[in-house]
């Protein structure tokens, strides 16, 4: 029985979630772009070091703050790095944002990891320009 209430509450959970859908930025500010493909670069850098990127409450949420502190990203940078090489450099590939009116925008970049692996490196800013997530992961083309 419990099992059975279990799944009926997960399939309302799933079926309640909303998946916003996204549209590209063809030409995306200056400066935020800037701005985060910079801090980007200076968390790869920092992590590459040995070290790990302290934030500002300028530069991120509390929430990233509080999540992505040097144990976590020390910890998930050995596992990438130890997988797929060090991190070499990155470029911009595209600019997305959610057509509901969330007020965040999806920074993605091709980063190149050891000789020969390309990554997707994510950053998401939220509506007041901070670090609202952070991702590195398999590039796909798609969002």
């Amino acid at each position: 029985m419990n099992r059975l209430l279990l799944a009926s509450f997960a399939i309302m959970l799933i079926a309640c979630q909303s998946n916003p859908k996204f549209e590209q930025i063809t030409q995306p500010d200056a400066a935020s772009l800037a701005s985060v493909t910079t801090l980007s670069n200076s968390i790869l850098d920092s992590l590459k070091a040995g070290s790990y990127f302290q934030f500002t409450d300028q530069e991120a949420t509390l929430a990233m703050v509080e999540k992505l502190d040097e144990k976590k990203q020390k910890s998930t940078y050995e596992q990438i790095s130890g997988k797929y090489g060090q991190y070499m450099s990155m470029t911009h590939a595209n600019t997305w944002k959610p057509t509901d009116g969330t007020l965040y925008q999806i920074y993605r970049f091709k980063a190149r990891f050891g000789t020969e692996k390309t990554m997707e490196v994510r950053s998401v800013l939220d509506g007041n320009g901070k670090l609202a997530g952070f991702f590195i992961k398999p590039w796909k083309d798609n969002l």
